[in-house]
């Protein structure tokens, strides 16, 4: 049974993509290669090191407050090292620095205004360096898929004091992620799994060197605890509610917001491995950013037969405030802004209409 639920129309502001979950202290969110045997891994609250191509590994002691997550380590060399903070509670950033290999960090505190973070996501922050004089921090926008936002600051003293360089959203550019991330010979790779009908779902990381696992220890005691929890949750619950009264189906359970839509065998993949059951569809707008989507009766068919329930979504003028410098945008005049929003509401009924050859006909969407 083909279920999509009513239309979206994102006219004016973002939405806040929901495809990635927080990682959990047991997964291993980056690997950097040192040298010919050495290597850094860290998850989102410990660093870990090994010398010997992952036969051993130590937990290097960073000295970070218990609200704060790893984002970023980053290593020149094989002792000069950075490591980036977040709390996103307080939207603040540190810095931590080592030159003797992760033994000692010396702290540096990120001087930017917190209020001046807070629309950001700042477990996406990165440092990089584009002189020996200069330090970067990019930090990325909260958007909708359809949108890629940053903001750039820049310091010259080591990190002590920012200046602001610029804020920027434009249209995203669609781009396949891997799940696996390679450094020299190591290789982090991430899998999804549910231990019941889509309840249960965690997702497992591990290093490999050579085909060998070699994931540190101390993860692996971590992932084993996920997985028992996995098993104890893995339950049926409630998919959908009625509100009283009504025939509106109400999903109650999660969703993603991606720019593509998946091929047919992403989505069966997702379905099988994760804990989704409604995804969006960018179908029309002036302002869609990734319009060649694989959208026929074909693919409708088989995701919502596997059970997906889709979201049409229109992105149609943006808000005239908006600092994208790629997307078409409302008018400050009320009177001409009102002409132009009916006429994106006409425009969204009429590429509803005719999205008949996806799957979209009359009776699945209401306008």
């Amino acid at each position: 049974m083909k279920i999509i639920l009513p239309v979206v129309f994102v006219l004016f502001s973002f939405l806040v993509p929901t495809l990635a979950q927080a990682p959990s202290a047991s997964q291993i969110v980056g690997i950097e290669s040192l040298d010919r045997n050495a290597a850094i891994a860290f998850t989102r609250g410990s660093v870990f090191r090994s010398n010997n191509d992952g036969e051993n590994w130590v937990e290097l002691t960073t000295g970070k407050a218990s609200a704060s997550k790893i984002v970023q380590v980053a290593f020149d060399g094989s002792s000069n090292g950075w490591i980036l903070l977040a709390d996103s509670r307080t939207s603040g950033l540190e810095i931590r620095k080592t030159i003797d290999g992760g033994n000692t960090w010396a702290v540096i505190a990120v001087g930017i205004d917190p209020k001046d973070l807070t629309e950001t996501n700042l477990e996406n922050a990165r440092l990089s360096f584009p002189s020996s004089a200069e330090m970067r921090l990019t930090i990325e926008l909260q958007t909708s898929s359809n949108f890629s936002g940053k903001v750039i600051y820049s310091s010259t003293d080591g990190g002590t004091n920012w200046n602001f360089v610029e804020r920027s959203v434009d249209l995203n550019t669609h781009k396949e992620l891997s799940a696996d991330i390679v450094s020299g010979k190591w290789t982090l790779r991430t899998e999804g799994n549910c231990y019941g009908d889509k309840t249960g779902c965690i997702q497992e990381t591990r290093i490999f060197v050579g085909g060998k696992d070699v994931t540190p220890p101390a993860v692996q005691q971590l992932t084993e605890i996920d997985r028992s929890n996995a098993r104890s949750e893995a339950r049926k619950t409630p998919l959908f509610a009625l509100p009283p009264g009504g025939n509106t189906r109400t999903s109650l359970q999660r969703g993603f917001d991606k720019c593509q839509a998946g091929t047919v065998a992403q989505m069966q993949i997702w379905w099988n491995a994760s804990p989704m059951y409604d995804s969006n569809i960018y179908f029309s707008g002036r302002n869609r950013a990734c319009a060649a989507q694989p959208l026929n009766t074909a693919w409708i068919d088989q995701v919502t037969a596997m059970g997906w329930g889709l979201i049409p979504t229109v992105v149609g003028y943006q808000s005239p405030c908006t600092v994208s410098a790629t997307s078409a945008k409302l008018s400050y005049d009320v009177a001409t802004a009102e002409m132009q929003g009916r006429g994106e509401a006409d425009i969204a009924v009429t590429d509803a209409t005719a999205a008949d050859v996806a799957g979209l006909t009359s009776g699945n969407v209401s306008f």
